[in-house]
This record gives structure tokens, sequence and C-alpha cells, in this order.
């Protein structure tokens, strides 16, 4: 299991801060106060990423940091204690540390033994419409059973900016384009499962559920399940094709099934990507210098997870299983990941 962790602040905890047994626990601008011990990874089993920690406590005699396991640290500031980390019966000197591995990087072909230090961009807040800009898919005749693809598109094109989908199932069949004045697309935890019929069920030639259009507008794509009928298998699906240049924000989705090709794909001239709490299939990166910030990925199943091919890649908590390789990289690309996999 993962746990991914970013602006958290923990305080009054008598023994330690956070415990870590067995898990992976992935960590940003986390802030420890008063704690003895502020973490301990008890086990060889339990890993640790932690980035940008402020770990303060009254302990002038031991660490901040106590671990038994994997651990990577960056940009950690500590107080109170006689230095940052104890890695197993190991004292690492200083009470500050910029970057610290163990075990220590792999290498291939001699690049530096430090991460690329990639800038990360904070989510972005997108502000709720008013109840009267929202347009429900359910009154242009979404839900009925059958194809709903043009009921969709209706409610698309009525030219509000939120779109909601009451929770329930719907059946897309054919891509649907999110319009300039689309800002947020909310699923309320329903279904998108496609109908006999579909364009999704060919693997060579993918095609998305939702395309992107272009405008100027940052847009939010949240709360969705997928799922695909014996009847109707999807391997061709994308879920979303980013091929504008406003900025997206994709959180919460959930594959039921795991024959999708992907979860998201980016195309040339794509704006800046972040991806948030998905479970739902691969990625696929086209668009040359992209930004792309990922957060709490699950990836089981798909070969290879991330797809790379010029964008510059964070990703702070993932888990990919199994899997023979966890990012393939071409075209100038870079990547920052902190993850676990397991391999097949």
């Amino acid at each position: 299991y993962g746990n991914t962790f970013e602006h958290i602040v923990l305080t009054g905890q008598r023994d330690v801060g956070l415990e870590n047994d067995k898990n992976l626990v992935v960590a940003r601008r986390l802030e420890i106060e008063g704690a003895p011990i502020a973490i301990r990874s008890t086990t060889k089993n339990a890993m640790l990423a932690l980035m940008e920690a402020d770990l303060h406590g009254d302990n002038p005699a031991g660490p901040a940091i106590q671990s038994e396991g994997a651990l990577y640290v960056r940009d950690l500031t500590t107080q109170g204690y006689a230095r940052a980390l104890a890695v197993g019966v190991e004292p690492i000197d200083g009470t500050d540390i910029a970057e610290y591995a163990s075990p220590g990087p792999y290498r291939l072909f001699g690049e530096p033994t430090i991460s690329l230090g990639l800038p990360i961009e904070e989510t972005p807040v997108i502000p709720y419409a008013p109840i009267s800009d929202w347009a429900n898919v359910v009154d242009f005749g979404a839900g009925s059973g059958g194809d709903d693809t043009a009921a969709i598109q209706a409610g698309i094109d009525d030219g509000k900016s939120t779109i909601y989908f009451p929770r329930g199932t719907y059946h897309p069949g054919k891509t649907i384009i999110l319009r300039s004045t689309v800002r947020r697309v909310i699923g309320m935890m329903s279904t998108l499962e496609p109908p006999v019929g579909h364009e999704f069920g060919d693997s060579k030639n993918p095609k998305p559920i939702f395309r992107l259009d272009d405008g100027t507008n940052a847009v939010v794509i949240e709360r969705f399940l997928l799922d695909a009928s014996d009847a109707a298998p999807t391997p061709g699906a994308i879920f979303v094709e980013h091929d504008s240049p406003r900025t997206l924000l994709v959180a919460d989705i959930t594959a039921k099934r795991d024959d999708r090709s992907f979860a998201y794909r980016s195309l040339h001239g794509a704006g800046t990507a972040f991806l948030e709490n998905l479970s739902a299939g691969a990625l696929s990166l086209e668009a040359k210098g992209q930004r792309v910030f990922a957060r709490a990925l699950n990836g089981d199943g798909q070969f290879p997870p991330i797809d790379n091919a010029g964008a510059w890649l964070w990703v702070l908590g993932s888990i990919f299983s199994p899997i023979d390789w966890l990012l393939r990289a071409k075209c100038a690309s870079g990547a920052a990941a902190w993850s676990r996999s397991r391999p097949s």
C-alpha cells in the first residue's frame, strides 16, 4: 500500500510524530512539532520519501528521523534534535539535509547522483461556479439507458461553466468535446460505461472519452468511475485527451477494470496538467516541453505505466504492479518520481 501526504501539520505527539511499518509513505511539506522522534520507520520493508519537511522537537540526544527501511530525503530542516537522520545504527551528521538516499541511487551512464530538482507547482484551486451556472446532463436526456453521447454533448454545448452527472451510470459511445465555456466537469462518482457499438474498441487506434477543446480558462474533471461490460470491452479508450493549451486538473478517477489503454494523453501544445488520485490506466505524454504534476497514481496492469515523449514530469507518490518498468522516456524528457513498483 502507499500513502501520499502534502501540506500536513502534526502537533502534540508524545512518542513519535509519524510511525511507518511496512508501508510506502511519500510526503511533501510535512511539519511535525514537539515529538521526541518526528518520524520512525520500524522495518526494512518500510519506505519513506520526504521533501521539504520541517521537523521541530525537544530531543537533543536523538535524531529527528529513525529509519530501518529505504529512505529518500530532500530539503529537510530540523530543530531541537541532535541530528536529522539515523539510518539503522548509523547516525548521519547534520541537522539539515539537502538530499540523502539509502540505499543510494542506481545509475546507467554516469548520471548525477542527485535528483533533477524539477520545479514544483501547487495544484491550482479552481473556484466553484454559482449553481445557476451548472448544467445537469440528465436534463438533456443522459442516463436513459442508450448511447448518451449526444445528450452529454448537448449539456456541454448549453454554455454553462459546470457540467455535472448525478450519480448513476452513463454510456458514452463516442468522444465528447469539452468546449471553451467549460471550467468543471463533476462526475459525483458516476460510472461511465460505453455501450455496445462504441468507438473505443481498437487498442491500436485509441480514442478519448473526453477531449479538451481550445480556450483560456483552466478546467477540472473529477470524481468518475470507469467501467466496461463483457459485451463491450474498451481496450482503446482514453479517459481524457489534452489537446489544448488550457491548464487541466484531473482528480479522483478510478477504473473498475484494467482494459483501458490510457487514463490521460497529452498531444502537441497541451498546457500544464495536474493529475491527482488516478487509478485508471497509463499516462501517455506526447507534448514536448509540457509540465505535468502528478500526485497519488495507481497504474496497476499497464505496460509501461508512463510513456513520456518530451514532457517534464513530477510524480509525488505512485504504485505500479506488476510491471517490467515504471517509465519509458525519450525526446529530451525529464522526470522525477517518488514511487513504489513491484516487478512482474
